[in-house]
């Protein structure tokens, strides 16, 4: 008899490879993270104001307070055509001036995915007289948007992990 027959040097033997329901999961949750559709708590924030004077005016800017420098501006006029285009100025700011009485929608996008709709009412006379906003962001505090943001990054942090550790098993019988 050898001594290598006396030793059992064969190891653990090869591991198996992942199971049905393993293969499943990760392929759910792969075709989760590319096929949910976007909704507004995923876009990015944008928050509009606009004021009455002689003419109708808006300011756009991002959720933390930075103005949409130079954003694409189009104004419909209450019949759904385009009335006027053109850029904000560097505070994100854009004025037209209404010519009929009706709700007027404004929409501003940077080109970079943010973007924005507002409603304006003008009275009998033309002038802008209260603005409501069509942005689902302006509702939810930033504190919740942040910590959504910050559990998504674990959670996907935690899936990593997890996908990393289920290579390193140690087999029972074995040494490390």
């Amino acid at each position: 008899m050898s001594l290598k027959a006396n030793l059992n040097l064969s190891g653990p033997g090869p591991r198996p490879g992942p199971g049905p329901l393993q293969k499943l999961m990760t392929w759910a949750a792969v075709a989760w993270l590319l096929f949910v559709p976007s909704t507004a708590a995923l876009a990015h924030g944008v928050e509009i104001t606009s004021g009455t004077s002689q003419a109708a005016w808006i300011r756009a800017g991002y959720a933390g307070g930075e103005p949409m420098a130079f954003a694409k501006a189009r104004v419909l006029d209450p019949q759904g055509q385009t009335y006027q285009v053109g850029n904000a100025d560097a505070l994100g700011r854009f004025a037209w001036l209404p010519d009929r009485p009706g709700q007027w929608q404004v929409a501003v996008e940077d080109g970079m995915g943010h973007r924005g709709e507002l409603t304006i009412n003008a009275d009998q006379a033309g002038s802008p007289q209260q603005a409501q906003a069509a942005d689902d962001m302006h509702d939810i505090p930033q504190l919740y948007r942040v910590v959504w943001g910050l559990s998504l990054i674990f959670w996907l942090s935690g899936l990593s992990f997890w996908w990393r550790g289920r290579r390193r098993r140690v087999h029972p019988g074995s040494r490390k």
